[in-house]
Parts: C-alpha cells; sequence; structure tokens
C-alpha cells in the first residue's frame, strides 16, 4: 500500500510538472536551452501548485515515455488543417474562412519576425567577425615567433581577399 501511494504523489508530480514544462516551452523565445526552460518550470510550477517540485529526476526519465510526451500536434494546428480541407473543397463556413485567413496572417508575422531576427544574428555575427579581423591587423608581431608570424600573415590575407 505505501508503495502505491508513493506511486500515485510521483505520478501526480510528474504530470503537473510537465505540464508546467509544456506550458513554458511554449511561451520560451527562440534558442532557450534545457536547463532555462527547467527553472522557468520550476517557478511555474511554485507559482501555480504552491508546492516545490520535489520528483525532477523521475521526470527526466519518464519524459522520455509516450504517456508523459506531448501530444504531437497542436489544437490550433488541427483547426488549420480542418479549415484548410473546408476551404479547398468550397464547404467552408465564412467563420472558417476567416479563422483560416487569420491563421495565415499569424504564420507570415511569424514568419518576418522569424527573418527579421535572422538578419539581426547576420549583421551581429559580421560585427564579431570585423572586431576579431581588426584585432588580427593591430596584432603586435614583435613579440610573435616565426611561426606565429607565418599564420598572422596568412590570416591578413585572408581578411584582405574578403574585404
Amino acid at each position: 500500500m505505501e508503495i502505491k501511494k508513493r506511486w500515485q504523489r510521483i505520478n501526480e508530480g510528474a504530470q503537473k510538472f510537465g505540464a508546467a514544462y509544456d506550458e513554458t516551452r511554449r511561451t520560451a523565445g527562440i534558442g532557450t536551452n534545457m536547463d532555462n526552460l527547467i527553472e522557468k518550470a520550476r517557478d511555474y510550477h511554485l507559482n501555480n501548485f504552491k508546492r516545490k517540485f520535489n520528483f525532477e529526476i523521475h521526470w527526466r526519465e519518464f519524459r522520455r515515455h509516450p504517456k508523459w510526451r506531448p501530444p504531437p500536434t497542436s489544437a490550433s494546428s488541427k483547426r488549420r488543417t480542418k479549415a484548410t480541407r473546408r476551404k479547398c473543397k468550397g464547404n467552408a463556413t465564412t467563420t472558417e474562412v476567416t479563422e483560416y485567413e487569420s491563421i495565415q496572417v499569424a504564420d507570415k508575422r511569424r514568419m518576418d519576425i522569424m527573418e527579421s531576427l535572422n538578419e539581426i544574428r547576420l549583421k551581429e555575427l559580421a560585427v564579431k567577425q570585423s572586431e576579431m579581423d581588426l584585432q588580427v591587423i593591430t596584432a603586435d608581431t614583435t613579440k610573435m615567433n616565426d611561426a606565429q608570424r607565418m599564420a598572422h600573415a596568412k590570416l591578413l590575407e585572408k581578411i584582405m581577399a574578403r574585404n
């Protein structure tokens, strides 16, 4: 009987934390690593369930099994598929067409945001590359040995070839 109670506590705690983790994963930004997600999920769990989560080791093992995995498709993607099919057949109601079009607009906005982020990241990389090039160009070669000077000269050639 004691084992059954223990299992019920672990099972309930792992499922609640799994829900908290899924929610934080949905709302987290791009590039958030798992450690940050788990930390945010702990905070979410504490705020919503008013208890500290004590079964993280168990949850980490359970989450690999199908029972604790999130569903493969969300409700919005199911609605999108249904609305797309009905629209293609010509059977869609005006609300479904409106919903389909609003989903398309939202998807376009997401793509625009992702493209903007990509452009920003590319610019950041270009700035970092320029900073590294500047360090190579302004490096003091008087303290370098022959091998280092040769490597430095090759780097300078590559920098000049790029520009």
